[in-house]
Order: C-alpha cells, then structure tokens, then sequence
C-alpha cells in the first residue's frame, strides 16, 4: 500500500470518526481518531489493487497478525456495513 494511499485514506477515517463511530471488524472494537491502520480487507496476494473498496481501518495491534489469508466469511457483514456507513 503506498504512503499518499494510506494516508488518504487515514484522513478520510479520520474526518467520519469525528461525528460516527467506526469499529475495528475483526475484535468489534471501537477505533480511535489516531489509533488505526489502513489494511486490504482482500490480501493483495489474491486481489494487486489499492482500491477504497478493499481498503479498511483496523486496530493496528491486529493488523501485524493478519496473515496473508482470505478472511473468513462471518467478518464480511461487518466489512460491508463499515464500508456503506462511510
């Protein structure tokens, strides 16, 4: 994921969080304004894009161990509603 493509996005998360709430799909925890990382939701080794659409805030302590791996399905409602409420 490029610098200017991370921080894009982290200005946008930023910007919504300040009158919503967003939440982190994995642990379901509350995100803070400062406390995220942007992250495919899609591992790039299956899908190469840097598209918004796969794009997600998650708590950056979860994000090192992601692995590589498709995720599993029961996170998609939730990576959905984050994506439509943004």
């Amino acid at each position: 994921l490029s610098t200017e493509k991370i921080k894009i996005c982290k200005k946008f998360v930023e910007y919504y969080n300040r009158d919503k709430t967003v939440y982190d799909i994995y642990s379901e925890k509350l995100l803070g304004l400062n406390d995220f990382d942007i992250d495919h939701f899609v591992p790039w080794s299956f899908v190469a894009n840097d598209e918004l659409w796969n794009l997600l805030p998650m708590d950056s302590s979860l994000n090192s161990s992601k692995s590589n791996n498709l995720p599993q399905w029961k996170y998609f409602e939730l990576f959905a509603k984050n994506q439509y409420m943004m």
